[in-house]
């Protein structure tokens, strides 16, 4: 395994755009599958969550498939993630490859991976309800619950930090100043969009 000059865990969250060019320039593949497996369990937790699955599933088996099928979403994303942002920069001057968006796709995912500390409290606390269909009853009453306020709180910060992370490293990796970095973060979601829209179709079917 690579050495680096910086511990990225730690100084990703204070020097961003530093560590991020001392992950690409020393090791561009360092702990990207892992980040992106982990990512990728977070947006299953969120997915069944958004989709009340819990009315149709329970709790155990509802977790075992997010642990099964997160990381191969967050693998998939990664990878047809990166393959557009590198193609779509080049259209903007950018100079990336797809490997080098995967290391800014994977490391900008960390705030989503402290994330999952969250999901971990807010089961632990409310179970299957975490899970239960958006009903205003529900929400009322998980309103009165001040771990899950304060922990949804947490993962609406953590996303957000994601989401900068993600654009400076773009921004870095494409060498491309911030206001490029957005729009190609914006061209590359509304090209996923069209391509992914007939597998969401399928999977909101298969979910109804």
């Amino acid at each position: 395994m690579p050495e680096l000059a910086i511990n990225p865990w730690l100084s990703l969250w204070r020097y961003p755009r530093r560590t991020f060019r001392h992950l690409l320039d020393e090791a561009p593949g360092y702990n990207v599958l892992t980040l992106a497996s982990l990512t990728g369990i977070a947006a299953a937790l969120g997915q069944a969550s958004g989709h009340g699955l819990g009315s149709q599933v329970a709790l155990w088996p509802l977790l075992a498939i997010c642990l099964l099928l997160g990381p191969l979403m967050g693998l998939a994303e990664l990878w047809i993630g990166s393959w557009l942002l590198s193609r779509i920069g080049r259209w903007l001057g950018g100079e990336a490859d797809s490997a080098e968006m995967r290391t800014v796709m994977a490391w900008s995912g960390l705030p989503n991976v402290l994330g999952l500390v969250t999901w971990g409290g807010m089961i632990a606390e409310l179970g299957i309800l975490v899970f239960a269909p958006r009903s205003p009853e529900l929400m009322q009453s998980l309103a009165q619950h001040k771990g899950f306020v304060i922990a949804a709180a947490l993962q609406l910060l953590l996303g957000i930090w994601s989401l900068w992370l993600l654009c400076i490293g773009v921004s870095e990796a494409q060498r491309l100043p911030m206001l490029k970095a957005l729009l190609n973060l914006l061209l590359t979601a509304m090209a996923a969009l069209v391509l992914l829209s007939p597998i969401k179709l399928l999977l909101d079917q298969l979910l109804a």
